[in-house]
Parts: structure tokens; sequence; C-alpha cells
């Protein structure tokens, strides 16, 4: 039992580094690629709260206005970064490596 409790352990603490990297290297991708404009480190917290963004989710965290946040995240699909899909009349911006973390 404490054999499969160490394992889970050790493979939740490996998940965790991951994301933990991938949050610093979407950090610096962000930096280096995108418009000056774009970076604040709250940004790419909200992109790793969750594996998907909406243009809410900027607005309601004070970080953009609604036309400034469509602005963002397609900008961030143009380098690489999200994933935009089409979900009823709306969009939803999928975090690609988060996803794949997961995956």
């Amino acid at each position: 039992m404490l054999d499969a409790v160490e394992a889970t352990a050790n493979h939740t603490l490996k998940k965790v580094k991951a994301i933990e990297e991938q949050f610093e290297q979407t950090r610096i991708d962000i930096q280096q690629k995108a418009s000056g404009k774009i970076y604040s480190y709250e940004l790419i917290e909200v992109l790793f709260t969750q594996v998907y963004c909406k243009y809410e989710f900027l607005v309601q965290r004070g970080i953009a206005s609604r036309n400034t946040a469509s602005d963002y995240l397609n900008e961030l699909v143009d380098i690489g970064i999200l994933e935009k899909e089409k979900v009823g009349t709306g969009f939803i911006f999928k975090n690609i490596a988060l996803y794949d973390l997961f995956s």
C-alpha cells in the first residue's frame, strides 16, 4: 500500500514540476515572440489556471477590456501558445502545452 502511495506521489510531483517548467517557458516565449504590450504575469497565471481561456476570464481579472482581451488571445494563437476553437457562438482558447501535459 505504501509503495502505491509513494508511486502516486512521485507521479504527481513530476507533473507539478512539468507544469512549473511549462509556465516558465510560456513566460519566456511570450516575452520573446509577442508584442511588448501583451506580456503580463497575471495573463500567464490565467492561462495556467485552466486548460482553456475565454475573453471573459481576462476581463473578470481586470487584465484587459473585452476588445483588448481578444487582441491578446488572438496574438497568442498567432505565436502558437494557444489554439482557438469555436464553441457555440463564442470561442475558447486552449493552452496547447498545458493540454498536452494532461493528455
